[in-house]
């Protein structure tokens, strides 16, 4: 079999002038060499070496290289006969050296190797022999020694302008070779914080953020911050020690919004299946979709549009559908209002409506924009009628009051056992309180005739009777 030390052969490697293929024969070749061996040892280190990184015993980090030193244990090796390489990977060559044995120490049963004080930024190979059966196996145990450093610096493309997202490059970037000598990059435990714009109960506000970061080399902020700031790293990968650093101003060109739609207010016995007067906006439309029918359903409804918008957003859009349009998210051919608010406005017709809001920096070289969506329906009209209530004062059923979706105009009479009349109203959110004049009206049976029209035409012509049942006082 080769030795590990044939790959310092010049020759081999000016073989091939080109640096990927050169890259991929040495990978190859070097992954045949050890193909025969097999894998077996478990790594470990002492304690008090300052370790604080070991990835599935690939690479192991320390912190304190004076302290370093690395152990390889296997239950039924026999470590008597052990061989140490250190390997590294230059561009065009490996360069292999034998470990010399006063940097090696045995364990008296003889299952344990330690390789005291191994370097940064190199690989070691230990080949041993196991015994089994009175047949001999090869094995090995490849790791790499890679030494700590603090970041020392976050940088971006500061000419760029930033919409979406924002990368940050921060180095060094720590990093391990492979036994074949692939690279990897060694993920350190940080969080970064910065501040944003964020939805509030009294609208948009300026807050901090902290996110984990899982990335190795570039922390990917997504979406932007929508204030100018500064970002903190804060790196916990050594346990006992918490290092911080901050970047320069971030200057952000990203807007948003955070809409919300108010309507009028909800009355008792309105017959609405939605309950909420006012409906935030969503991120994406099928949320919009999903969320629908938490909004109020009876129309006419008057609504005020406020966009709560970042202080950047100079241009505003409000894209509204209505119909199949709405359920397939079609704003092609909305209609588009472009207030920055909008008060008052009105919606009749039965089905679904969605909005869609966009907000935009519109600058001379650049255009950042952010979507909102709601959605909501107006119900077919409908008309139910009490037959009876009760002015007691107790807060219960106390007003003769008709339950309604979706009617445009109303009229309702209400007569005495004699014809006369008692009561008229145009306003069907108010309702009789059972006064005659200034007087309470006595109990019994009362006739109202009532006419309306709902928003989707339905003509509608109701004659009856109700029991006013309050009791004389």
């Amino acid at each position: 079999m080769a030795n590990v030390s044939n790959f310092k052969n010049e020759t081999f490697v000016e073989f091939f002038r080109d640096f990927r293929m050169k890259r991929k024969i040495l990978s190859l070749f070097f992954l045949l060499l050890f193909s025969f061996e097999m894998y077996g040892a478990t790594f470990s280190v002492p304690e008090e070496s300052g370790i604080v990184y070991n990835s599935k015993g690939e690479c192991i980090l320390f912190f304190d290289m004076d302290k370093a030193s690395v152990s390889i244990f296997d239950e039924i090796a026999d470590f008597s006969n052990v061989e140490c390489y250190r390997i590294l990977f230059g561009e065009t060559k490996i360069d292999t050296f034998v470990i010399e044995n006063d940097y090696i120490s045995i364990s008296a049963d003889k299952q344990t190797v330690t390789l005291k004080s191994p370097l940064a930024n190199s690989g070691y190979l230990f080949k041993y022999k196991v015994y089994s059966d009175g047949d001999s196996l090869e094995k090995k145990a490849f790791t790499w020694i890679t030494k700590f450093e603090p970041i020392n610096s976050l940088t971006w493309n500061k000419d760029s302008i930033y919409c979406e997202k924002l990368e940050i490059d921060f180095s060094p970037a720590l990093t391990y070779k492979t036994e074949f000598g692939a690279t990897k990059k060694i993920i350190r435990d940080m969080t970064i914080s910065y501040n944003t714009l964020t939805d509030g109960e009294n609208g948009p506000s300026e807050n901090s953020t902290q996110e984990q970061i899982e990335e190795s080399n570039t922390i990917t902020i997504s979406p932007v911050p929508y204030v100018n700031t500064i970002f903190e790293l804060s790196d916990f990968t050594i346990e006992s020690q918490k290092y911080q650093i901050k970047s320069d101003s971030f200057i952000t060109h990203a807007v948003v919004a955070f809409p919300t739609m108010t309507t009028t207010a909800k009355f008792l016995h309105e017959g609405d299946e939605g309950i909420d007067s006012t409906l935030k906006f969503s991120t994406s439309f099928d949320e919009a979709i999903a969320s629908s029918g938490n909004f109020r359903s009876s129309g006419p409804l008057l609504l005020n549009l406020i966009s709560n918008s970042s202080d950047l957003a100079n241009h505003f859009e409000w894209a509204v559908t209505h119909g199949i349009s709405a359920e397939q998210g079609d704003f092609s051919n909305a209609f588009v209002l472009f207030e920055k608010d909008i008060n008052s406005y009105e919606v009749s017709d039965p089905g679904l409506y969605c909005f869609e809001l966009t907000v935009s920096n519109i600058s001379n070289d650049s255009i950042c924009e952010n979507k909102s969506y709601a959605c909501f329906s107006i119900a077919e009209s409908q008309l139910n009628i009490p037959n009876a209530f009760s002015p007691n004062g107790d807060g219960k059923n106390d007003e003769f009051r008709v339950a309604y979706r979706s009617i445009a105009t109303f009229s309702c009479h209400i007569y005495d056992q004699w014809g006369r009349k008692v009561y008229e109203s145009t306003d069907i959110s108010k309702g009789w309180d059972g006064y005659v004049g200034n007087r309470i009206g006595d109990i019994g049976t009362y006739f109202y005739y009532i006419k309306a029209v709902g928003t989707d035409g339905v003509e509608y012509k109701k004659k009856g009777s109700v029991n006013l049942i309050r009791t004389k006082d």
